[in-house]
């Protein structure tokens, strides 16, 4: 079935506060339909409140952008593998979706030879990948690409790598705000401390159904839910945003157009899984968790989340033959009256091989 995309760019105006107590660094997929979900309830727009629950709505989360000059590179988490035996990536964390593709295909063909994936070794310039036999752990075939920027950035050949520039500063960084509020009664003053994300670069999402008009729909709605922002601390500024126009540039929006379409065996999660999911080989895939836990909602309007441990983005997760699209509806339970129901859709975007 042929799909519409739309890839949007998003500057925010301060920060942002997303999650229960401290926020999450990046804002995950379901954090955006269960937006959509609540805006889309105030203008009177059901029809999409029933798309997104019927599961004809996929989203990412909101990732980076890398800018050089006046071309943009989409980045997202370089993907969950086993290291070698010493290797240190942590000040390795982005990657170019050409080079994510490439590396789910070389899982891909590394499974298919009863093999496993590693990420052997790391210099300055080049990460390298091997296939080892499950069973001898003898190598099978390498895969290598390159680093470039500053941080590092791992990207595919020069093609891909020529639009990374160097550039030192951070993408996501949290910051803090100390304020004060005044007890009304006593008068009395309590200092506090606001904790919040700040994107240094514009971030992107890509929104894909095969409904068109949906799909224009949910723009409008991205704008009306910039000016009234995502996330806590909404009165204080935090989670407001903008759409802007950039120019993607290289094979980012191909393969987002193709290599996002449903098939079984690998696949990198664009937005978070749970755990739960039955259709995943777990003795094949390789995942960063976290727990979804709290109070959502604002505070006229809150309900309590599940204790859900998830597959989080950047996840490599191989789901076994003949598997469903995985997508679930989970229905919340509100504290005091809310004028509907709450709910957290997980359908993810997944970038898949070959």
């Amino acid at each position: 079935m042929t799909s519409g995309i739309q890839v949007l760019a998003i500057e925010f105006t301060k920060g942002y506060h997303v999650g229960w107590i401290r926020s999450e660094e990046i804002i995950d997929h379901l954090t955006i339909l269960r937006s959509l979900i609540e805006i889309s309830g105030l203008t009177q727009h059901k029809y999409i409140i029933n798309a997104i629950v019927n599961g004809k709505l996929k989203s990412t989360a909101l990732l980076p952008t890398h800018i050089c000059k006046d071309t943009v590179k989409l980045l997202a988490p370089i993907p969950v593998t086993p290291l070698g035996l010493g290797v240190k990536k942590e000040y390795i964390r982005w990657s170019t979706l050409p080079a994510i593709k490439h590396i789910v295909e070389f899982a891909e063909k590394c499974v298919n030879k009863h093999g496993f994936i590693v990420l052997e070794s790391v210099s300055n310039r080049e990460i390298v990948y091997k296939c080892r036999d499950r069973k001898s752990y003898s190598i099978l075939e390498d895969l290598r690409l390159e680093l470039r920027g500053e941080p590092p950035i791992v990207c595919l050949t020069d093609i891909d790598c020529d639009y990374i520039c160097p550039d030192r500063r951070k993408y996501l960084e949290y910051f803090y705000e100390i304020r004060t509020r005044i007890d009304r009664i006593t008068g009395s003053a309590d200092v506090y401390r606001v904790e919040g994300v700040q994107a240094h670069t514009p971030l992107w999402l890509a929104l894909i159904s095969s409904e068109e008009h949906l799909l224009e729909e949910v723009v409008k709605l991205m704008h009306i839910l910039g000016d009234m922002g995502i996330g806590g601390y909404r009165s204080k500024g935090f989670g407001k945003f903008k759409t802007i126009d950039v120019k993607v540039v290289g094979d980012d929006l191909e393969i987002l157009k193709k290599y996002t379409i449903w098939k079984e065996g690998y696949a990198y999660l664009l937005g978070s899984l749970p755990s739960t999911c039955s259709s995943i080989v777990t003795d094949f895939s390789y995942s960063s968790q976290r727990m979804l836990e709290g109070i959502g909602g604002n505070t006229f309007n809150q309900y309590y989340l599940p204790v859900i441990r998830l597959l989080d983005v950047g996840s490599l997760l191989y789901f076994e033959r003949g598997a469903k699209e995985p997508y679930y509806v989970i229905k919340l339970s509100p504290i005091g009256g809310l004028d509907h129901e709450p709910l957290i859709v997980f359908n993810p975007v997944m970038i898949h091989g070959f």
